[in-house]
């Protein structure tokens, strides 16, 4: 068993779980990712951001394959934690290979990440 199997609710039966995900997860030597959110442009349908959302901040281990994503796609990667009363966002930039440190700033900070990942993204035209 993973590691980080006994504090994930999905995989402890804490919470539902698809049934897609329940026989996915039994397939050996793999691993699964569910991409909370993904940007897309809306011309080429290229993505521009893969976000992972959390109420807490997690390791960064536990957003590698989101940042893989990014890279393998020259796009941003979001680690994005959602409070009771504040959003933070940890932003990975494919050009550089750097991580920011979690910038609280509420809807308006992301707001401003979500366009600049917009404005960078070169557009390839319709697949």
């Amino acid at each position: 068993m993973h590691p980080g199997t006994s504090r994930n609710r999905e995989r402890t039966g804490q919470r539902y779980v698809s049934k897609t995900s329940a026989i996915a997860r039994k397939i050996k030597g793999v691993r699964h990712l569910d991409v909370d959110l993904v940007q897309y442009c809306g011309k080429c349908w290229r993505p521009e951001v893969f976000m992972e959302v959390k109420r807490y901040l997690v390791s960064d281990s536990e957003w590698r394959q989101m940042r893989q994503h990014a890279k393998d796609y020259n796009c941003v990667a979001l680690l994005i934690i959602e409070t009771l009363d504040d959003i933070g966002v940890k932003a990975f930039y494919p050009d550089t290979q750097l991580m920011s440190e979690v910038e609280w700033g509420g809807e308006e900070r992301l707001t401003e990440l979500l366009e600049w990942a917009r404005d960078r993204h070169i557009c390839h035209g319709l697949l």
